[in-house]
């Protein structure tokens, strides 16, 4: 059994598919990449607009158009590359959807994804024998959305806490990936969704698929989970109206939880893809390796699986535990699904397999294990494993004290950085995510405080009172950072 800190434990994230985290901006061909043999070049553009100073000519050509190729040939300069990666597809994508990345410009898992999925494995365990008949929609669906929890502060999710993992490199760690959609056609036919001309082909290699930038399979993230002792007292929950949820009483229960979910939506994936094995046996076999190690598990075992993020699908992100008569009835009051295809949902998202050549990865599974009780002896066998054992031990020498560091001057370099982060900002609003994140991960409370003035300060110096109207609307920015103000008293 793991002798972890019951409250906090450090996560190794491993990415058994490849996974996506859109930031919500669509990279353009010859805009902001430019493709050559089977990769493709991300621009720094602001260093680009640096070597373009002396050529007014060309700052002319930018304002009517924007044709990095056409740049780079007239003017006979190298655009700046800010990272490569690799394309997984036949053709030159038009467009690719970003991967959520830092201020670094580092892609990480942002603690929210993941945490909004363990939201779902946990929603299907609580209480839903209150519902009323899913006829009565709206009242079934008013229904539904109180089961965990009235609103985020009341939300049975809440005493657990997931920070954002650290920033890898894209260069090695990304891909560009062309995803395919298995889609059902009329009579339950398979078929593979085309891009293009948005008809259903049948054969994959006919149909174009959407490009994303993916983390690789194989890819580990670290990040920290927490469960809040306060939050997750008996009596505060009482007092408090949060929701309970006895699966947050403490980390191994928590785990088999996510197990026991994950178990149902391979098995629910395995029976879907069973009934279509010339065009997705690739796909069954991977279900069948998860399902058996799934299930190889030990109750004490520390170890976790889950499924996250775009391309989990409908399943993924309701939790797949309405039965089959109650989505029958959905359906018929929300009108979900195609005529003359029963099955729903009837479209999967899947990577392609270079090795296989098929379209036969779903995305975003991952392996979640506490690292706490072998990160010590990695440490030591590692040190261990780079001085070999007939080499003759290196001489003693006398130990030089680091110099302490200044707390006041890491400060204000942090700030300045920030600072300089948020005025380079091209869509302040797009980037809020981001910069939260950035805050959220400070450990020094003045520091977060500090950084906290400087969004309060570029928000409300928005034209038109952008900021008060938005927060008046509820638009998701504005909340984002009314919420980080008030947890920081700005």
């Amino acid at each position: 059994m793991m002798t972890t800190n019951q409250n906090t434990q450090t996560w190794e994230v491993e990415l058994l598919t490849p996974l996506h985290i859109g930031d919500g901006v669509e990279l353009r061909l010859n805009e902001d990449y430019i493709s050559k043999a089977g990769a493709m070049d991300v621009i720094e553009f602001d260093s680009l607009l640096e070597s373009l100073s002396e050529y007014p000519l060309a700052i002319n050509d930018l304002g009517k158009t924007i044709d990095l190729q056409r740049l780079m040939k007239n003017y006979r300069i190298n655009a700046p590359v800010r990272y490569s990666l690799p394309i997984k597809g036949v053709a030159v994508p038009n467009s690719i959807r970003r991967f959520l990345k830092n201020a670094y410009g580092q892609p990480f898992m942002a603690g929210s994804s993941l945490k909004g999925a363990i939201h779902t494995a946990l929603w299907t365990t609580l209480d839903k024998s209150r519902l009323p008949s899913p006829q009565k929609f709206r009242d079934f669906s008013a229904a539904v959305k109180s089961i965990g929890g009235k609103d985020p502060y009341h939300m049975f999710i809440r005493p657990l806490q997931i920070s954002d993992s650290i920033g890898i490199e894209p260069g090695g760690a990304l891909n560009c990936e062309e995803i395919k959609f298995f889609n059902l056609q009329m009579g339950n036919r398979p078929g593979w969704k085309d891009f293009k001309d948005k008809r259903t082909k049948d054969k994959f290699q006919d149909a174009a698929g959407l490009f994303v930038e993916c983390l690789k399979p194989g890819i580990k993230l670290c990040l920290q989970a927490k469960l809040d002792c306060f939050l997750n007292s008996s009596n505060i929950k009482k007092a408090a109206g949060i929701t309970e949820c006895s699966d947050l009483s403490q980390f191994q229960t928590l785990l088999q939880a996510m197990n026991a979910h994950s178990l149902h939506l391979a098995t629910r994936e395995q029976a879907f893809f069973s009934g279509y094995k010339t065009e997705t046996a690739s796909v069954m076999a991977f279900y069948d390796k998860l399902i058996y190690q799934i299930q190889a598990l030990g109750q004490d075992s520390g170890t976790a699986f889950l499924r996250l993020s775009w391309g989990s699908g409908w399943r993924g992100m309701t939790g797949d535990w309405i039965d089959d008569d109650t989505l029958k009835e959905v359906r018929t009051q929300k009108k979900l699904g195609r005529t003359g295809v029963d099955i729903f949902p009837k479209t999967r998202r899947l990577a392609m397999d270079t090795q296989k050549g098929t379209p036969c990865l779903p995305l975003g599974w991952i392996r979640i294990q506490p690292i706490e009780n072998k990160k010590f002896s990695l440490i030591i066998n590692s040190a261990a494993s780079t001085i070999p054992e007939s080499s003759p031990q290196p001489p003693a020498v006398a130990s030089v004290p680091t110099p302490p560091s200044d707390p006041e001057a890491e400060y204000q370099e942090k700030l300045t950085q920030f600072q300089n982060n948020v005025e380079k900002c091209r869509n302040f609003q797009g980037d809020i995510g981001r910069l939260a994140a950035i805050v959220n991960t400070q450990k020094d409370d003045r520091l977060k405080q500090a950084m906290c003035m400087v969004l309060k300060e570029k928000a409300e110096a928005l034209p038109k009172k952008a900021f008060t109207k938005a927060i008046n609307e509820n638009k998701s920015w504005a909340t984002t950072l009314k919420m980080l103000f008030d947890a920081n008293e700005c």
